[in-house]
C-alpha cells in the first residue's frame, strides 16, 4: 500500500488504483493499478516474463501558484521479492487540478549510463520539493567497488523545470561520489593472466596504473584450455592496447576509440569497467567493445 506524504490540504485521488504511463515499466500501453500494484509485460526488460509494478510514497505539493500536483514514485521489479529485483524507480508526476489527473512528466535517476554497478540507482523518497515550476529531488547512486544492496554510498540532487508540456532536466549535482574502485595494494599475490583470453570486470587497479585485478567470469588459454570461473587475476596493462565503445547501451550502433593507458585507468576508476581482455597475441587488447565469445567459442 502507498504511503501518503501530504504537502497541502488537497485531498488526492486513490492513487492505488491510478493510471501510469507504460513508459515507466517499459509496458507499450498504459499501466492500471489495482490495489497499488500491477504486472506487465515489458520491452524494456524483455528476459522478464512479467514486471511486477508497486506505488512506493506519494508526496503532495504545488507547482505554480494554482497547479496542485502530486508525485508518484514508482518501482519496476521482477517479482522477486528483494531489493536484488529491483529494475528501475521513477517520480512520475501528475496535475490533480482538475477532475482526472493528468501526468506531466516522468522523472528518472540521473547517474551516467556509463556506471558499471550491480544495482540501479534510486530516489530517496523523503527528499523531493515541489515549488515555483521546479521539482528537486536527491538520487542515491551505487559505486563500480561493489556497494551492497542495502547501501548505496552516493548522493546527487537533481533539478528539473516544467516547460511547455513537460519537464525538462535542469541539473545534477553529486554531493557525495559513490565509492570507486579501490587501489590494488598486493598485485603479488593474485594469479597473473596471460596468452590468455577472458571475460571480466575491474575490481582494483594500482596507484600507478601498472597493474590491475579482473574478477573473471569465463576465460581460456591459447591452448583452449578453460580457466577457473569466478577468481581474481591480476593483468600487467603496460603493453596493452585499450579500446572504449562509445555507445555501451548499443553496441551495434556505437563506435570503438583506442584510448592510452592513463585515460583508461581514470576511467575504470570512476565508473568501473567490464569486457573482453584479448592478452593472447602480440597485440594484446582490452576492449568493452563487441568481442568473440570466449566461453562458448574455440579460440582462434
Amino acid at each position: 500500500m502507498a504511503t501518503v506524504v501530504s504537502a497541502s490540504r488537497h485531498h488526492p485521488p486513490n492513487w492505488n488504483d491510478a493510471v501510469l504511463p507504460g513508459q515507466v515499466c517499459g509496458s507499450n500501453r498504459p499501466i492500471h493499478m489495482h490495489g497499488g500494484q500491477a504486472l506487465v509485460k515489458s520491452t524494456r526488460w524483455p528476459g522478464t516474463p512479467r514486471v511486477h509494478v508497486f506505488l512506493s510514497t506519494i508526496h503532495e505539493g504545488v507547482l505554480f501558484t494554482r497547479q496542485p500536483v502530486a508525485a508518484l514514485d514508482v518501482w519496476c521489479d521482477n517479482g522477486g521479492g528483494t531489493a536484488d529485483g529491483q529494475l528501475a524507480d521513477s517520480w512520475v508526476i501528475e496535475s490533480t487540478a482538475g477532475a482526472v489527473p493528468t501526468v506531466l512528466g516522468v522523472l528518472t535517476p540521473q547517474q551516467p549510463a556509463a556506471y558499471i554497478v550491480d544495482h540501479v540507482p534510486y530516489f530517496d523518497q523523503g527528499k523531493i520539493a515541489i515549488d515555483g515550476g521546479r521539482i528537486v529531488v536527491h538520487e542515491l547512486w551505487y559505486g563500480p567497488a561493489g556497494d551492497p544492496t542495502c547501501c548505496p554510498s552516493g548522493r546527487a540532487v537533481s533539478v528539473w523545470s516544467f516547460q511547455h508540456s513537460g519537464f525538462v532536466h535542469v541539473s545534477t549535482t553529486v554531493t557525495k561520489p559513490p565509492v570507486q574502485i579501490p587501489y590494488l595494494n598486493d598485485a603479488a599475490s593474485f594469479p597473473t593472466l596471460s596468452n590468455d583470453v577472458a571475460v571480466g570486470q575491474v575490481a582494483a587497479i594500482d596507484r600507478a596504473g601498472h597493474y590491475a585485478t579482473f574478477f573473471v567470469s569465463c576465460a581460456r588459454t591459447a591452448a583452449d584450455r578453460k580457466l577457473p570461473e569466478g577468481r581474481l587475476w591480476k593483468v600487467d596493462l603496460e603493453h596493452v592496447t585499450f579500446e572504449m565503445e562509445t555507445n555501451l547501451l548499443d553496441l551495434a550502433r556505437g563506435a570503438v576509440w583506442t584510448v592510452s593507458r592513463s585515460d583508461w585507468v581514470r576511467y575504470a576508476r570512476t565508473y568501473g569497467w567490464s569486457g573482453f581482455l584479448y592478452l593472447n597475441s602480440p597485440s594484446l587488447l582490452i576492449t568493452n567493445g563487441p568481442g568473440t565469445d570466449v566461453c562458448g567459442g574455440v579460440l582462434g
